[in-house]
């Protein structure tokens, strides 16, 4: 089973399945999330730790086609800033 059968089998839009095409063809990690499914910050941001991205692509369909997702997309990633925050401040106390 290769990468793109464990994706998320939610409804995608051409954009998102282009998108997973091309991390696929490139070698490159990618993590489908269903942003109306309850989603854990700390879950995506260990995601991303355990893979060691730098730069993150977020994608998805466009507000006019996906009412509230922009919002929602807003407010998860504010929620993995603050998760990363956390982590980094907890970090710097056990230095000490």
């Amino acid at each position: 089973m290769d990468q793109r059968d464990k994706r998320s089998k939610a409804h995608r839009d051409a954009g998102t399945e282009l998108a997973i095409e091309s991390a696929y063809k490139l070698g490159k990690p990618f993590l489908v999330v269903d942003i109306k499914e309850i989603v854990s910050a700390t879950e995506i941001t260990n995601w991303i730790s355990s893979n060691k991205i730098a730069v993150l692509n977020v994608s998805g369909p466009c507000e006019r086609n996906c009412i509230g997702i922009y919002v929602r997309v807003y407010n998860l990633m504010m929620e993995m800033l603050a998760v990363t925050e956390d982590e980094q401040r907890s970090s710097f106390v056990n230095c000490r």
